[in-house]
């Protein structure tokens, strides 16, 4: 994997970066796009705040997250609502565990880095 763009001197694209990393190791999918209720019936009676990767891509680019931590936040969000909604036995929950082992191994290391591309966007 190419490495990312300096994070002071192209903060948005470091970002992106981290994103297209995390989204890579989704290897079915399931966290891609928008839960459809036809597959999963009453996700969203049960899931209060649903996020995705597009969702993400899509906050990113509009500037909504200011912070590491909002930016973190919904990437665990995304597992907590698959946690929550699927039972343990299910692909879907396993691949959110798989997912959650993802994040630590490609976002925390990044924390810094990305502290300072956030730093950058917004300065104050």
């Amino acid at each position: 994997m190419a490495a990312l763009p300096d994070p002071a001197l192209h903060p948005r694209e470091f970002l992106e970066g981290l994103l297209l990393r995390v989204e890579a190791t989704d290897k079915e999918n399931y966290f891609k796009w928008p839960v459809d209720e036809r597959v999963a019936p009453g996700y969203y009676a049960v899931i209060k705040h649903p996020i995705c990767f597009s969702n993400i891509r899509q906050k990113l680019a509009a500037g909504a997250y200011t912070s590491w931590r909002s930016f973190l936040a919904d990437f665990e969000l995304i597992v907590q609502n698959a946690r929550t909604f699927n039972t343990s036995k299910t692909r879907c929950f396993k691949c959110a565990v798989v997912l959650q082992r993802n994040l630590n191994k490609i976002l925390k290391p990044a924390e810094l880095d990305a502290r300072k591309a956030f730093s950058v966007l917004f300065p104050y």
